[in-house]
């Protein structure tokens, strides 16, 4: 069988088609004949026309001075899945020396310990490449032949517009199918990060593992974590947390074994009991939480995906009944896990927060002074209150045994918050909301700074969470003298009884 296609754009549209077809010629001693099957695949042209041009430019030039030029890998799938591509690789027979000298007019940067990529202004350059240590010039097929997922093994001549599909991938591609390019096993071998690539891919074309391919991630699971640096699993688990439903990406992980390697705390919600208030496993309920938020909000999802996972160390049974108290403050082997996945101080401290309260809820009946409280209590965290309403609808949405919060609930609780945000007396959520400042403190209380000027603005913020009214600096100086005068007064007696 062989498979070509062509390229033809679409007049007055940023639109290409391409028409792919598989010739089959049967066998001798039967009758010859040529079958043709045609798909119609669509894919965009790139949005930024600068980039469009260097990446044309780059071509040409290869192709001008007799060297080969094709778009691969991630950008060919793309292409066919009718998306526009994240990153372009263009492949070449030309020598790394030789992409130097016929590029000098361009920003040339090498990179790569076991094989070289130039980045041409940006744009990926790859020599053919016969294993994933050699950069000896090879044959296209054989630069194919070394890739990881079929899916992933097919180039396209953007002159000419043939695709070269030696593994059948575009029929993978169609079938929705994750298969190992040739041997699974020796391809697992090479990289066995390939593992949690396949898992992510088979998330975003929302597809099935092939038998073979799947045998064999879970013959070689325990490569991921004595192999693989973990800098790379976390770049693995932020690209899933784009696609529509991460939750496929988590669950082929735990299928496949590499879960409890990888997030051992979110592994250990698998199977577990969700409690009176939930008819859903607490994993089960996490990945429903993830899938509805949404995949602008990478860190914010992430949040969604690990929410109760404190659950697991703090499940107890109470009067017949399963209980989780205090869950939402059991987050340290869960920032253990991310800590070792190389996640930054920024998105740890996030979502350690984002879970801390995300048991805090307001509701259409909930009172002015407990909005205000949640209010101090996200801005103390550094948390935008809408990115907690934002995990408060998605765990509503992954709840089966309780309705979805209706548009009605959702403005009244909306309406609540801003009451209390922009009313005529705007309360103090922060310190620095306060009327008064810490110089203004210690010139009324007559001491100098330290730590008694930091309780006394914490008592401060306090009342006024309380009661916004008191936000003046006339106010704050008489419950300052009144604490001061208190204070006093309890530092005399306790004089008075160590003398006696």
């Amino acid at each position: 069988m062989r498979r070509f296609g062509r390229v033809k754009h679409k007049p007055n549209s940023d639109i290409y088609e391409i028409r792919i077809k598989d010739e089959i010629t049967y066998p001798s001693g039967m009758q010859t004949s040529v079958c043709f099957r045609e798909y119609k695949l669509q894919f965009a042209r790139y949005s930024k026309r600068d980039r469009q041009m260097i990446i044309e430019k780059i071509i040409d030039t290869l192709c001008r001075n007799k060297f080969e030029a094709y778009l691969a890998g991630g950008a060919v799938r793309d292409m066919l899945l009718g998306l526009e591509p994240s990153d372009t690789d263009v492949v070449t027979d030309a020598r790394t020396e030789d992409i130097r000298r016929i590029f000098r007019g361009f920003k040339v940067v090498a990179a790569g310990k076991s094989f070289k990529v130039n980045f041409i202004d940006g744009i990926e350059v790859a020599t053919y490449r016969n294993s994933v240590s050699s950069e000896k010039p090879v044959s296209l097929q054989t630069d194919l032949k070394r890739r990881d997922l079929t899916i992933n093994s097919m180039a396209l001549c953007p002159y000419s517009g043939d695709l070269t599909d030696p593994f059948g991938g575009l029929n993978d591609l169609k079938n929705k199918i994750i298969r190992f390019t040739q041997n699974p096993e020796a391809r697992i071998k090479e990289d066995p990060c390939r593992i949690v690539r396949a898992c992510r891919f088979l998330s975003k074309i929302d597809g099935v593992f092939d038998p073979d391919s799947l045998a064999a991630m879970r013959h070689y699971k325990r490569m991921v974590k004595g192999q693989v640096a973990p800098e790379r699993i976390r770049l693995e688990i932020m690209k899933a947390l784009e696609y529509a439903k991460p939750s496929i990406f988590f669950n082929a992980l735990q299928s496949v074994g590499v879960l409890a390697d990888i997030l051992p705390t979110l592994n250990r919600c698998v199977g577990l009991d969700g409690g009176q208030y939930h008819d859903e496993t607490v994993f089960t309920h996490c990945m429903m939480v993830g899938d509805s938020l949404s995949p602008q909000r990478k860190r914010l999802r992430l949040a969604g995906f690990l929410h109760d996972t404190g659950k697991a160390k703090t499940i107890r049974i109470h009067n017949g009944r399963v209980r989780f108290i205090g869950h939402e403050k059991a987050t340290d082997r869960l920032m253990a896990d991310l800590k070792m996945l190389r996640f930054t101080i920024s998105e740890l401290t996030y979502i350690q927060a984002l879970i801390n309260l995300h048991m805090r809820r307001i509701e259409t009946d909930t009172s002015p002074k407990a909005v205000r409280r949640f209010l101090a209590a996200c801005q103390e965290r550094q948390i935008d209150y809408t990115d907690h309403l934002r995990m408060a609808i998605a765990d509503r949405k992954g709840n089966l045994a309780k309705p979805d919060y209706t548009q009605t609930q959702l403005k009244m609780i909306c309406k609540r918050i801003r009451t209390e945000l922009s009313g005529a007396q705007p309360g103090a959520f922060g310190l620095t909301d306060l009327a008064l400042t810490g110089r203004d403190v210690m010139r009324i209380m007559k001491i100098s700074q330290g730590p008694a000027i930091g309780k006394m603005l914490g008592k401060l913020l306090t009342a006024v969470i309380d009661n916004p009214h008191l936000n003046t600096p006339e106010h704050l100086a008489a419950l300052i003298l009144n604490e001061k005068t208190l204070y006093t007064t309890k530092k005399s007696h306790r004089v008075l009884r160590f003398i006696q």
